[in-house]
Formats: C-alpha cells, structure tokens, sequence
C-alpha cells in the first residue's frame, strides 16, 4: 500500500520537519513516481533499488520505518522482514497492517505503533504523533533495541533446533 503512504506524505506536505524515503523498484514504483509528480511533493524521495551493503546506512538515517500492507486477510499472518530490520535498528515502526501477527507483535515489544491499513489520514495522523513526541520515539527506540536479540538469527536457529530436537523424542 506504497500509493497510502504517498497519499499521507500529500497531507503532511506543511510539515518541513517529515520527508518520506522510499526505496525500491517494485511494481508501484512507476505509479509512485507519477503520484509525487501529480502533487508536486517535496517531502518525498524516491530512490531505486540499493544495493544490501548500503541497507544499513539509508536505515540509519531514519526516524520511523513504516510498513504498510494492504487491508487484506492474507496479511494478517505476515511478518514483515522490514520489522526486524527496523527492532534491530531501535527505529519505531508504524505498521499499517490488519490486525494479526505482525501487530501482535509490535504491541507485545513496544517497538511502535499501528494505524489502520490503507488509510492515508491515519497513517499522517500515526506519523505526525510520532514526530511531535521525542518521549514517546524515546521509549520505542529502548523497547526495539531490549527486543532485538529476541529476533537474531542466532537466536531464531537455535530455537528452530530446539523445535527440531523436541520433535525427534
């Protein structure tokens, strides 16, 4: 639901302290690109595709990761890889996801917020909470980065073989 966050990043086009990075060649980028040249939008730029060496960087340079999916059942049983990346960062997240596993999880560690799934006046409300409250980015940031070694890789195969090890008696 990239085209939403567009749609959220028109409404919060006053807001010189809020600028959307969006990065990637999928099948919206093309109708992305047409969308911020239709609004004239200054608050939103839009890079191709990087390479994975340079993921870290262009993560490190964000204040919230959001992750929005469309409002369709099959989400509700998704986890967004961008979620790990961002707990492990201590980057807030807003997921604007229906309610299921993903947003089971962000309320269980505190590592954001939600907002409804394709709704671009909740998703600039959700950012807009965040940008105006350090506290609060504070507190998510502290909750991410306590939740991160919960989901290492080394963390999630141990456990994996432990499954496998518990399966086999």
């Amino acid at each position: 639901a990239i085209d939403k966050v567009v749609e959220a990043a028109v409404l919060l086009r006053e807001r010189s302290d809020i600028v959307f990075l969006l990065i990637g060649s999928g099948a919206m980028r093309n109708q992305v690109a047409e969308l911020i040249k239709l609004h004239e939008l200054k608050n939103v730029r839009l890079l191709d595709s990087q390479p994975k060496s340079e993921i870290p960087a262009l993560w490190s340079v964000q204040d919230v990761a959001v992750v929005p999916l469309r409002d369709q059942d099959v989400f509700r049983t998704v986890l967004p890889s961008k979620m790990f990346e961002a707990i492990g960062m201590g980057i807030p997240i807003m997921l604007s996801l229906p309610e299921g596993e993903a947003t089971e999880l962000l309320q269980e560690t505190g590592a954001g917020i939600c907002v409804e799934p394709e709704n671009p006046k909740s998703m600039a409300e959700g950012i807009r909470r965040l940008a105006d409250n350090p506290a609060l980015c504070a507190s998510i940031r502290a909750s991410s980065i306590a939740a991160a070694p919960r989901f290492s890789r080394r963390t999630q195969a141990r456990k994996m073989l432990e499954s496998f090890a518990a399966a086999v008696k």
